[in-house]
């Protein structure tokens, strides 16, 4: 993909534009992975309300259903878990079934407070 956008090293994709776009893209793209060669068959969704509020992965696993947020940000913010809070108001999600996937090297269990923080080098 970075070829194709003309990126021809690792340093140009932090100011690209289209960073958490490309970012996003990569984390789904490896869920989707994961799932298949683990034999799993449930599919990924994307969720958006009419506000705009929008859940970038909800992945079903029997009659769980987690969300994921995706952000290329390095460092882990409580705001990432804003959308997933509204959805869980809306439909019943708890925290430990959600989850930041963020650009970050750490992760960090759910609290109390809000959800995990998956490494995208943990996906």
């Amino acid at each position: 993909m970075a070829s194709l956008l003309s990126l021809s090293d690792s340093g140009q994709m932090e100011s690209f534009y289209m960073r958490g776009a490309l970012f996003e893209n990569f984390v789904v793209s490896e869920l989707l992975k994961k799932r298949i060669f683990s034999g799993r068959n449930e599919d990924l969704y994307f969720w958006r309300d009419s506000n705009g509020i929008e859940i970038d992965v909800l992945e079903e696993d029997g009659v769980n259903l987690r969300a994921y947020e995706i952000k290329a940000s390095e460092t882990m913010n409580g705001a990432f878990f804003s959308n997933i809070k509204k959805m869980k108001d809306a439909a019943g999600i708890k925290f430990e079934d959600s989850a930041v996937i963020y650009g970050g090297d750490r992760d960090l269990p759910p609290s109390e407070f809000s959800g995990a923080y998956i490494s995208w080098r943990s996906i």
